[in-house]
């Protein structure tokens, strides 16, 4: 059982190792495709392949050291993960709509998906308050507590 536990946890470690290198890779194929077009089509395969390592990697090291469940809340409270998940996203959304836009109207588009992102994390933001009870989250709605 010992020997077992030591292979999943070298195991997860060389998975992690494999997704960061992986990422690294990723991250100069993708500068390289932005700074010379020249290099966007022949590395145009070789991002789609280290994305995919990358997932796999990454998806195998969850698979084989899941994090202890007597610590697993320790690190974000659920009501906050919502707020730090539309953030994230809209973030992201916002600055893929930038990279890509060429004139005044994907400006305007990349504004109104920070703008949005804006408006529903503030709107998500009461839920994530610690003292988040049933009756809280009910009086925020509008019904009447019992």
């Amino acid at each position: 059982m010992i020997k077992h536990r030591r292979l999943m946890r070298g195991l997860a470690t060389a998975c992690n190792a494999g997704s960061l290198m992986a990422a690294g890779a990723l991250l100069l194929a993708l500068y390289l495709a932005v700074t010379n077009p020249l290099f966007d089509r022949p590395l145009g395969m070789l991002r789609a392949s280290l994305l995919l390592l990358m997932s796999v990697c990454a998806a195998l090291r969850a698979g084989l050291a899941p994090t202890d469940e007597s610590n697993a809340g320790s690190y974000m409270n659920p009501g906050w993960s919502g707020v730090a998940f539309v953030v994230a996203t809209g973030l992201a959304g916002f600055a893929f709509t930038l990279w890509i836009s060429s004139s005044a109207g994907g400006y305007l588009v990349a504004a109104t998906i920070l703008i949005a992102t804006a408006v529903v994390a503030a709107r998500l933001w009461p839920f994530a308050a610690e003292d988040a009870d049933e009756a809280n989250l009910a009086g925020m709605a509008g019904i009447p507590a019992d």
